[in-house]
């Protein structure tokens, strides 16, 4: 309508947010739909935050700035290059398989850590217990995305400089303690690893799920585990045939790793 009118505007655009601001001052807000990446899942509802909760994220974003938690907090990695989201046993090759393993899943990683690093009060930690998991990682993730500038001046339209973000450590210093949570439960076991991606660790035995437990208390977090019937090393990813309590039933997962 802006463009129509000839009306310039500034477009911001974040994730799956958009802002488009008017000079008068006058903004609209615009969260768009997410297609599910599984093609065979055709309702858009099984990739969409719930809408009576998205408020959410503003919330806690304005908590952590109001309290200066961005600032007074420090970063407590060098680069974020040395932060691993994933790692697998390298002694493992293409085409072997383990039956009877276990995965070892921390509960609400992200969440926990914001909290366990005093950017969440008691309350706000709770209250984000009952929201979906994806809008608390959104609540730490909108501080490390990039926010994409289109200008109107009129006639046409063209890109403004990128906004970087300044205050990105908020949600890496929650991703470098839980990589160093996984880190440590892949020494602690040995040979007992097989891979971990982000905030879950796939092991042989249930010994090894016991070690794992224990390593993720001492970094102050809890977690669950679930029955993995196979776990196979392919070429282009992991294969797991996992249980799942809300199916109630084993089914396949697939992770993206390049086995060498």
């Amino acid at each position: 309508m802006a463009a129509h009118n000839k009306q310039p505007y500034e477009l911001l655009m974040q994730g799956n947010s958009k802002t488009l601001k008017l000079p008068d001052g006058t903004a609209y807000y615009l969260y768009s739909l997410r297609k599910s990446l599984d093609t065979e899942k055709k309702d858009l509802n099984t990739d969409r935050l719930p809408a009576n909760e998205i408020y959410f994220i503003g919330q806690v974003k304005k908590y952590i700035m109001d309290n200066g938690f961005h600032k007074s907090i420090e970063k407590n990695y060098k680069r974020k290059d040395m932060i691993k989201f994933i790692s697998y046993n390298e002694n493992i090759g293409v085409g072997e398989f383990f039956d009877g393993c276990y995965c070892i899943d921390i509960t609400g990683a992200y969440w926990r850590s914001a909290y366990n690093q005093g950017y969440l009060s008691k309350s706000l930690y709770e209250k984000g217990l009952t929201v979906d998991k994806r809008v608390r990682l959104a609540c730490l993730g909108t501080f490390a995305k990039t926010v994409s500038v289109i200008n109107f001046d009129g006639e046409k339209e063209y890109f403004g400089n990128d906004i970087k973000p300044k205050f990105e450590h908020v949600f890496f210093n929650a991703a470098n303690l839980i990589y160093k949570c996984m880190n440590a439960c892949r020494k602690a076991v040995k040979d007992d690893f097989l891979f971990y991606w982000t905030d879950c660790v796939y092991v042989k035995n249930k010994d090894a799920v016991d070690i794992c437990r224990g390593v993720m208390v001492e970094h102050g977090f809890d977690s669950h585990e679930d029955y993995c019937k196979r776990i196979v090393f392919e070429g282009n990813g992991i294969r797991v045939n996992k249980w799942s309590d809300k199916k109630e039933k084993f089914e396949d997962k697939f992770y993206g790793i390049m086995i060498d």
